[in-house]
């Protein structure tokens, strides 16, 4: 068989693989260590959590007030429950982790695995082109 006569496949470069400079916004594992409950109590009433996370601490200082009670997710070793506070700053510092741990997977999302996705999306059909069927079926 005459070598110049063979149709040469087009070749495919995967382009959906992760990226070297991944971009991991840093607020979201800052946020999520920021609401770990490391900072020890004075005291702890029945049912509470022995710990109380740098966010809750610090931002329960901030004189303001609201007239209605705001409510927050709690988690501890008893469940989780909604627990109210009218300290403003409390109950940002409650919601602190949550907020983190969503930044964290948009950043995942949107830097690992849709990437990654899209390269295995583009393998595959480089796979069904080339006629290598066998790569192609289920496993």
């Amino acid at each position: 068989m005459d070598t110049a006569k063979v149709n040469k496949l087009k070749e495919v470069v995967v382009k959906g693989t992760p990226k070297n400079d991944i971009s991991i916004n840093p607020w979201g594992p800052i946020l999520v260590a920021l609401g770990q409950p490391i900072v020890g109590k004075r005291f702890v009433m029945a049912g509470t959590s022995p710990g109380s996370s740098v966010a809750s601490t610090l931002l329960s200082k901030i004189p303001l007030k609201s007239p209605i009670r705001l409510y927050a997710p709690v988690i501890n070793k008893a469940g989780t429950r909604w627990v109210g506070t009218k300290l403003v700053g409390r109950f940002v510092g409650r919601w602190v982790p949550f907020v983190g741990w969503v930044l964290l997977a948009k950043d995942f999302t949107t830097e690992i695995g849709l990437p990654m996705a899209e390269g295995m999306k583009q393998y595959n059909e480089s796979m069904r082109r080339s006629g290598n069927w066998i790569s192609t079926l289920d496993h």
